[in-house]
């Protein structure tokens, strides 16, 4: 079905860049209820030690992420950087729904300007999506096929899809 391809890019989305960040969740989900299509239970970051860490790209001392606050304002963004680039598209409800959190959470940051702040995130988002992308599609594919992937199964299957992908973009996909 097309729209459990498109939420469970969307969720794996979530996942991937949580634990790429040092994060923690119970479970990612498509198993939809009256409230959202798809879930990730649980999302922390409990080890705030793991901060600063760079981000991919290529002035990575501009992107650092250096609180648990900051990868979690990425992480809510990096849902639709993922269904964007395996569908084409991203469900406008819940990009608003994710965006309308990260602004919220950019709010309350000190010192920074709320738009330059979401800019940042969103550009970090995309970086670490394309980045991690086998580990995105090894998520997603767990969802279509369990709708269901515990924290303990979203982390052995992004170990096991490799860091990175560094062939991203020279296949017409970037």
């Amino acid at each position: 079905m097309p729209e459990d391809r498109q939420v469970a890019y969307h969720e794996a989305g979530h996942a991937v860049a949580l634990l790429a960040l040092g994060g923690a969740l119970a479970s990612v989900s498509i198993a939809g209820d009256a409230r959202a299509r798809g879930r990730v239970r649980s999302p922390s970051f409990p080890d705030p030690s793991v901060f600063p860490i760079p981000l991919p790209g290529e002035h990575a001392t501009e992107r650092t992420v250096e609180t648990p606050h900051d990868a979690m304002v990425i992480a809510l963004l990096a849902a639709c950087q993922a269904e964007q680039i395996a569908t084409g598209r991203c469900d406008s409800r819940a990009a608003g729904f994710d965006r309308a959190a990260a602004a919220r959470h950019a709010a309350r940051r000190e010192g920074a300007h709320t738009a330059a702040y979401l800019d940042w995130a969103q550009q970090g988002a995309s970086a670490l999506i394309r980045r991690h992308w086998p580990a995105v599609e090894a998520v997603a594919q767990a969802l279509l096929d369990q709708r269901e992937v515990s924290g303990d199964q979203a982390r052995r299957l992004v170990a096991e899809s490799g860091r990175e992908d560094d062939s991203f973009g020279q296949d017409g996909r970037d």
